[in-house]
């Protein structure tokens, strides 16, 4: 394989501010596996591409070195630009462990739901 997911991989974790063994807690995974993976020495999976993108934002077509955009969020003076409390949202959702993600996600829908129902 490339290197260019080794090295996308490496620097969205250090970006973020994570070990290998918090990256590995985070997606429920060995800490060996994103060694490995960050040396280049294996090639992630499918499911383990998908959980990557779905983490850290971006595109598996970015992780292997496909395109050039970042995947990351891009704030613009459009009607469609994200405000300050939705990017924190996001970007504190980001850190969540996938169990807490659930949570937040069944929480909201709950909220919305009540919302819907005029409560």
């Amino acid at each position: 394989m490339n290197n260019h997911f080794s090295t996308n991989l490496r620097n969205l974790r250090t970006e973020h501010k994570l070990s290998q063994k918090n990256l590995a807690q985070i997606l429920e995974i060995d800490h060996q596996t994103i060694s490995r993976l960050e040396r280049d020495y294996n090639e992630p999976n499918l499911d383990i591409l998908i959980k990557l993108a779905d983490y850290f934002g971006c595109s598996v077509d970015y992780l292997l070195g496909r395109e050039q955009e970042d995947g990351m969020i891009v704030i613009d003076n459009s009607s469609n630009a994200l405000s300050d409390v939705e990017q924190h949202i996001i970007e504190v959702f980001r850190l969540l462990t996938n169990r807490n993600k659930i949570k937040v996600v069944g929480y909201v829908d709950g909220i919305y739901a009540g919302q819907s129902q005029g409560a």
